[in-house]
């Protein structure tokens, strides 16, 4: 599995809570990210860190293409500041005891 990670800087949290909800209300991702899972974190004072997953790193490398030509409504997410791909070596659901 791979991932591309963006940090966003300056996020209100008024506006990010109306993108986080678009997301969540649409149904997959955007044309040409073949992205199988996001999480969004959001640390409450602005910064915020979206995780989209991929199933290979093709996807990954078509998706970061097709993500960095796109930008968020201004001001819902902030500022992107930093973003990344990495292979992701565990990514496991705790087991039930």
């Amino acid at each position: 599995m791979y991932a591309r990670i963006a940090t966003f800087e300056d996020a209100d949290p008024a506006e990010l809570q109306t993108a986080v909800d678009a997301i969540n209300g649409s149904d997959g991702p955007p044309p040409g990210v073949d992205s199988h899972h996001i999480t969004v974190y959001a640390t409450g004072t602005g910064k915020v860190i979206v995780v989209a997953g991929f199933e290979s790193r093709e996807a990954m490398e078509r998706g970061h293409e097709a993500l960095s030509a796109m930008s968020p409504p201004a001001g819902s997410m902030g500022r992107l500041v930093a973003a990344g791909l990495t292979e992701v070596m565990l990514d496991r659901e705790p087991s039930a005891r």
